[in-house]
């Protein structure tokens, strides 16, 4: 109140104050009069302000409409806009009063900074400022204080949960005309289930860091709000205390794309899934037994449904849109409440497990409920009386459910309907010419129609009706699965790399369009008009096509993996995967001009990637015969090499720019980029075998040929300026005992380091030399790499430990074991130029730095795929993620690391690093085990002072 100074004039109206260069309002009893109207006042919110209102809301509101005008009301959020800025902190602030100007420096404001102290957050500033500003129309500010700051969206992601910042954009884009807002806010709820992941505790150089990957492409286009935030960003990381990866070109999937919400819960991969449109909420079942109830509105999850204790067959919401009902593989059936997510009922043996193939449905009417297998049915009434199948015959196979009636067939020949509720049977027809016999392969109900489509392996489509007739046309398909639209005007079909779609009327079906991909076929499903499909394939791929016309009118990039499921919800596609715990929902009608740039097919058997990040190499499928050649620039193909047979493995040359492909034949293509028509080619063996791995030296002066039986070394080399390859100049054998290889590195002086599918690992020398046996990994070794200079070596394998040898001479310098969140196995990695630090890529979708020297963790960045390649850089390095997209990132370490610095302060997860001795000669072993190890047991503060332990040391 005592910025006001509508107020300071209305209390010296008629009085002037005895000393006028102390304005202060007068003593008013404020205690008194709260006490004496303590019965009708409480705590509460108003228009974005903590304040002490009526308990009667009409009363509110009449002091409101009387005293509170539109313009006062504007005014008032200007007077606590500018409290919250600060504004006239320790400032001058002129006062009018009547036949009085004076300007006073002290109003008793105090300064209203983000953070009073560390840890210590200005709440009620992070809660009330952007609404005060929206409100007082102060946009200039509002863009610069609250929606251009990082600081600000970091703060208050982090104090007050990213929903709030999402919520307060959300309702700047109701009153301000600014796509850039839109943008920003996108770019948050990308972010929302990796924050939800570490619970809200994201650091300031993983939020930056995030941010900037999602955001920089923008830059260049919105350079007044986005390119400033961009600009923040990398110059807050570029002078971080403690080391960072700071991204150069947007990796992650970008704000104002298809891709909407991403729903994270914590269950395992998704099974199934269904929709209640009346009461807007999504329902999921997956493979750990959790049943999620999602809201369509919000996209919040709403309930947790913990009853099943295996992988959920099959969930499904109930006519009346109040219940689901779910089985799962631990044989019960559960019906829940989608209002309070309660269990209603529970049937423990609906299914009979040793009996249940991998596929069981499960139907939902008004009065009835429907477990079925091929072999077997169970009937239930809503309140959980069991209905008994009366059937004379031994050996019946259910085809349907139609209503509340069941299509089975008796024998081969015969087929007849079921009603439960007046438990009587029908026998159809039996089946006619010319199938004569029917052996279903897949089968679908079409409700609508009261038909059963059943295929079989004779080669037919049968169509039952429930009046008893049917009939057989032929069909050559044997689809994987059989949908129908919610119209039931299309039956898809899924068979192989091909989406079939016919046409269904009252007496046919018509095959219509023949809808083909690059990869098998997972799931599909049609827009409610029908007027558009939706397919999810192996290729990770969404696709979205034109019923009409068969064009494929998107693409939709970013489900990361094998797309099972796939669901339309008015204007948007819901997906998810058995592979995944995330549910993904994306909009059709998106702008385009914010679509993601093109890449790699994702998933891709083998790739390679220029130290520049320009070109990327690739393989599709192994048993394509064809490499080709990516422009990342250009976001297109820039060519292509033919090859002879399957590949097996793929190198380049980062200098002397050759691609070269070893062959399942055991032929060995070499390709310069530039000259991609003058191939070489080193031939197979004698005896036919296929080449396992390929390793260049770091000179790009010899390369080692893995085969099943031996190793040979090739000297590349160039006559009249055109490379060639000769030799081979050594070979070393390998014992029949010995386990195939599955990593190599070569060493500038030519020996080998190798790894195998067992976890041997083991130094050779081709000039025939005894050979050294290195300390053995309990799984497949996925990652050899050797430094530049080749004095340091990195192995890693599939049981998350990784060891980092010293070569010359031959001592394991560190062990490393993980445990916990981030600690899968490495599937590559690279050493920095400087030889300081090497770089590695996990299947837990993260990249980590490590320290060569102590063998300490420094950084973990998550990336939300799997990196698949990576290739060191002046400051940094490119990787080449599963997903297809390339990764550009600088490293930047300061010279001086604090002892407190811990990389996994955000997550649940431990390391381990067991090192020897600098003046030992002989390397020490670890001294407990891992299941044993308790990090409350530590002295950190000891070991901090001390020298290097030869122990374990936790971050």
């Amino acid at each position: 109140m005592s910025l006001d100074d509508d107020i300071i004039s209305e209390v010296y109206k008629y009085s002037l104050p005895p000393t006028p260069s102390l304005i202060r309002l007068p003593p008013l009893l404020w205690s008194s009069l709260r006490w004496n109207l303590e019965d009708q006042l409480e705590e509460r919110w108003i228009d974005g302000i903590a304040a002490i209102a009526f308990r009667s809301r009409r009363v509110s509101e009449v002091v409101a409409a009387r005293y509170l005008t539109p313009a006062r009301r504007g005014q008032r959020h200007r007077i606590l806009a500018e409290y919250f800025l600060g504004r006239w902190a320790g400032k001058l602030k002129p006062a009018a009063l009547p036949g009085l100007a004076l300007v006073l420096s002290d109003r008793k404001v105090p300064p209203q900074p983000l953070w009073f102290a560390l840890g210590i957050a200005n709440v009620r500033k992070l809660q009330e400022l952007s609404y005060h500003l929206l409100h007082a129309g102060l946009w200039k500010e509002l863009r610069q204080e609250v929606i251009g700051s990082a600081e600000w969206l970091f703060t208050k992601s982090r104090v007050c949960g990213i929903s709030c910042v999402i919520s307060d954009l959300d309702h700047c884009c109701q009153y301000m005309d600014c796509s850039e807002t839109g943008l920003i806010r996108d770019a948050l709820v990308l972010m929302k289930p990796s924050m939800d992941f570490l619970r809200g505790q994201m650091d300031r150089s993983q939020f930056y860091s995030e941010l900037l990957a999602r955001l920089d492409h923008l830059s260049s286009t919105c350079p007044s709000l986005i390119g400033q935030l961009c600009s923040q960003c990398n110059t807050w990381l570029q002078a971080c205390p403690e080391p960072v990866l700071i991204p150069k070109s947007s990796f992650l999937q970008q704000p104002g794309g298809a891709l909407q919400h991403t729903l994270s819960g914590p269950h395992g991969g998704v099974v199934c899934m269904d929709i209640s449109a009346a009461a807007q909420v999504l329902v999921s079942g997956s493979d750990d037994g959790v049943v999620a109830v999602w809201s369509l509105v919000d996209k919040q999850l709403v309930h947790i449904l913990v009853g099943h204790t295996a992988a959920i067959f099959s969930v499904k919401v109930s006519g009346s849109s109040a219940h689901c009902v779910s089985v799962a593989a631990d044989g019960s059936l559960r019906r829940w409440s989608l209002k309070s997510g309660q269990q209603l009922l529970c049937i423990q043996e609906a299914v009979l497990l040793d009996s249940a193939p991998p596929s069981v449905h499960l139907q939902v009417s008004e009065q009835l409920m429907f477990v079925y297998t091929q072999t077997q049915v169970k009937v239930w009434r809503s309140d959980g009386a069991e209905i008994h199948l009366d059937s004379r015959e031994e050996t019946w196979m259910v085809l349907g459910v139609l209503g509340d009636s069941v299509v089975f067939q008796c024998n081969d020949v015969q087929i007849r309907i079921w009603d439960p509720e007046y438990r009587s049977e029908t026998l159809v027809a039996d089946v006619e010419r010319p199938a004569m016999r029917l052996t279903p392969v897949n089968s679908v109900a079409l409700a609508k129609h009261g038909r059963v489509l059943v295929v079989s392996e004779e080669g037919f489509l049968h169509q039952i009706s429930i009046t008893g007739h049917q009939r057989a046309s032929e069909f050559l398909l044997r689809p994987s699965f059989l949908s129908v639209s919610e119209d039931e005007r299309l039956l898809l079909a899924g068979c192989e790399q091909t989406l079939t779609i016919f046409s269904v009327d009252s007496g046919s079906v018509d095959r219509i369009l023949d809808l083909q991909h690059e990869d098998s076929v997972l799931s599909a499903c049609a827009s409610s008009d029908s007027r558009q499909l939706v397919s999810g394939a192996a290729d990770q791929l969404i696709r979205i096509w034109s019923v009409t016309t068969g064009a494929l009118l998107d693409c939709l990039r970013g489900a990361d993996v094998a797309v099972t499921s796939v669901l339309c919800y008015d204007d948007s596609v819901i997906s998810a995967s058995t592979a995944a715990t995330s549910i993904k929902i994306w909009s059709l009608t998106y702008d385009t001009r914010h679509k993601p740039p093109a890449h790699i097919p994702a998933g891709s058997a083998h790739v390679a990637i220029t130290r520049e990040g320009d070109q990327v190499f690739y393989a599709h499928r192994q048993s394509q015969r064809e490499v080709f050649s990516w422009n990342c620039h250009t976001g297109s193909l820039s060519d292509h090499f033919p090859v002879s047979a399957e590949v097996s493995c793929l190198e380049l040359a980062q200098q002397k720019r050759l691609l070269v492909c070893g062959l399942m034949s055991g032929t060995v293509l070499i390709y310069p980029v530039r000259l991609p028509q003058e191939t070489l080619c080193i031939p197979p063996p004698e005896t036919p075998t296929q080449v396992l791995c390929l390793a260049i030296s770091s000179q790009e002066n010899h390369m080692a040929v893995a085969y099943e039986d031996f190793v040979s070394l090739f000297e590349i080399t160039s006559r009249d300026s055109f490379p060639t390859v000769e030799g081979p100049l050594g070979r070393i054998s390998l014992s029949l005992l010995h386990a195939p290889l599955s990593s190599m590195a070569l060493l500038p002086d030519c020996r080998i380091l190798y790894g195998t599918r067992c976890g041997e690992v083991k130094l050779a020398d081709f000039g025939g030399g005894a050979g050294f046996d290195l300390q053995p990994h309990c799984s497949r070794v996925t990652c050899v790499t050797v430094s530049t200079g080749g004095t340091h070596a990195l192995v890693g394998s599939q049981d998350a430990v990784q060891r980092l040898w010293a070569l010359d001479p031959l001592v394991l310098d560190h062990t490393v074991e993980c445990k916990g969140l981030f600690s899968e196995d490495i599937l590559c990695a690279c050493f920095s130029d400087s030889n300081r630090f090497v770089f590695t890529g996990s299947q837990d979708r993260t990249i980590k730095v490590w320290d060569v020297a102590s063998g300490k963790l420094l950084l973990v960045q998550y990336v939300y795929s799997p990196v698949v390649r990576m290739v060191s850089t002046r400051n940094g390095f490119v990787a080449l993620a599963k997903q297809g997209s390339v990764i550009r990132e600088e490293f930047r370490c300061p010279e001086h690391i604090s002892p407190e610095h811990n990389p996994l302060r955000s997550v649940k997860a431990q390391y381990r690093v067991t090192s020897r001795e600098k003046d030992q000669e002989q390397q020490q072993t670890c001294v407990s085990d891992l299941q044993d190890f308790n990090p409350a047991q530590l002295d950190l503060k000891s070991m901090f002072r001390t020298k290097a332990s030869p122990t374990c040391v936790l971050l």
